[in-house]
């Protein structure tokens, strides 16, 4: 499988997510500026009481589930179904082995590419023992 191809394919999908992901900011940041107190926070750190979110978010979700969808299919076309299967495989049984899900506090920022070097920025707030 070529390394080239994997890269063109996450190159086109975050030039098409990333317009729905400003979008969705400029909602959220809406939204926020309308009601600024915080959420409700239980005694753990978890979200007690939120605003439900707008349907403008659901719809721009689903279009970035379509991506994805789009994205994946294109890409195993590009690769075939056999080097796809295998490497559908690998991220399953050896890239995410270990990987635990972090669910974020209002305040904390996820890791993301930086865009430069394909590296990542660390978190303000990582959970300790989880993979970073």
């Amino acid at each position: 499988m070529s390394n080239q191809i994997l890269k063109n394919t996450a190159t086109q999908y975050f030039t098409e997510v990333e317009p729905l992901d400003e979008q969705a900011k400029a909602i959220i940041q809406e939204i926020r500026a309308k009601n600024p107190q915080p959420p409700v926070l239980g005694a753990d750190g978890r979200i007690l009481q939120i605003l439900a979110p707008p349907p403008e978010l659901a719809a721009l979700q689903n279009q970035k589930n379509e991506i994805v969808l789009s994205q994946r299919d294109n890409f195993r076309a590009l690769i075939g179904e056999e080097e796809f299967a295998k490497f559908s495989e690998f991220l399953t049984t050896q890239f995410a082995k270990g990987f635990i899900r972090h669910y974020l506090r209002p305040g904390e920022q996820s890791i993301r590419p930086d865009g430069e070097n394909n590296g990542f920025t660390p978190s303000q707030r990582t959970k300790k023992g989880g993979n970073q």
